[in-house]
């Protein structure tokens, strides 16, 4: 099975969650959920997540479910490990599936939608010195 998603640390306290431009079927994206829990457990320290869109392809309405289902589910761990999360959605479709799934259960967290990395990684930093000077 193709691997549908990566998880990986750019910077400190900064991870990148790559989605391939795999077909989300059913199998994959259950997997993409148990690998995300697997990723939050081993967070040592809170941090910010950047979730590339760039290339994901169309989730299915359960599949938003699931995904809305994971953050209500989730929600306490989440809090604790994620200081924000950063989606890179330069499509406008893929920007509203976000807001769809997003309907069903929210992030726990500060979110903020962009268009590239760039901008993500701005986010990101901006965030981090906040914390850290609050």
């Amino acid at each position: 099975m193709s691997s549908y998603s990566s998880f990986k640390k750019i910077e400190n306290e900064i991870y990148l969650n790559k989605i391939e431009p795999v077909g989300a079927t059913v199998e994959h994206f259950e997997q993409y959920l148990d690998e995300a829990l697997i990723f939050l457990n081993s967070i040592e320290s809170k941090s910010i997540l950047i979730v590339d869109l760039t290339t994901a392809k169309m989730l299915t309405a359960n599949l938003k479910s699931k995904l809305g289902y994971f953050y209500r589910d989730h929600r306490d761990m989440i809090k604790e490990k994620v200081l924000g999360a950063v989606y890179i959605a330069p499509s406008p479709v893929i920007q509203i599936t976000l807001k769809n799934a997003f309907f069903i259960g929210s992030p726990p967290m500060e979110y903020k939608i962009v268009s590239n990395m760039e901008l993500a990684m701005i986010w990101a930093k901006r965030k981090l010195i906040l914390e850290k000077t609050s």
